[in-house]
């Protein structure tokens, strides 16, 4: 939430705001955000949360 894509290779970061992780499974979370613009990136990575060559997807939305 609120960042961009990261280097392939990087390891994505554990226990912050910014980063939800889907390690157990899970397809849905709940992110209350302010009104206005927002970027949201969907970064895949691997067991060891190593970012994975083309498999991030930013997107941005607009919360009313």
């Amino acid at each position: 939430v609120e960042m961009d894509c990261m280097t392939p290779g990087e390891v994505i970061p554990k226990g912050t705001p910014s980063w939800v992780h889907f390690g157990k499974g899970d397809n849905t979370f709940d992110l209350q955000l302010t009104p206005g613009t927002h970027k949201v990136a969907l970064q895949i990575g691997d067991d060891l949360h190593r970012t994975i060559p083309g498999l991030c997807q930013p997107m941005t939305i607009t919360v009313k």
